[in-house]
């Protein structure tokens, strides 16, 4: 969320670390409670040390496999020294194209990979290279920096 910087400097949202301390909150009077929320969902919207906004909804991507498909064509199992390029490697590996690429009805396809086309899904890919999608003063988009462009380009692959 790197514009978070930018709107609270023009003050178009302010912290909402003095909450708490405001009073109750929500139709039912309750406490804000800042440690019944995730640590990251928060660190994700600080600024400064302050948070700045709460989100609505957060998700978690994550990766399954299938070991009897990874087995029977002899690609290695993911482990914890995978990259996006290994990723990318066993995809292409686990592909297979059917013989006749206009009939409908032929079931020798497989796709090696499949990730839904969304944009959250694209921001992760950025952020997961280092990337950003707009630069710190929000005046230039950075999509085609190269850590923009290595995650489209593997968006682009799936």
């Amino acid at each position: 969320m790197s514009e978070l910087p930018i709107l609270l400097e023009r003050k178009l949202i302010h912290p909402l670390d003095n909450v708490s301390k405001a009073g109750p909150v929500g139709p039912e009077g309750q406490e804000m409670k800042w440690e019944e929320f995730a640590p990251g969902a928060l660190e994700a919207v600080r600024v400064g040390g302050r948070i700045t906004v709460l989100q609505l909804l957060a998700s978690v991507y994550t990766l399954f496999y299938d070991r009897a498909l990874f087995g029977s064509a002899g690609v290695p199992e993911p482990n914890n020294e995978w990259t996006w390029d290994s990723v990318v490697e066993a995809g292409t590996r686990l592909t297979r194209v059917p013989a006749q690429p206009t009939n409908p009805v032929d079931q020798s396809s497989q796709l090696g990979i499949l990730a839904h086309n969304s944009t959250p899904l694209l921001l992760t890919l950025i952020w997961s290279h280092g990337g950003e999608f707009v630069s710190a003063d929000g005046k230039r988009v950075l999509l085609v920096q190269p850590s923009g462009s290595a995650a489209a380009g593997e968006e682009a692959v799936r």
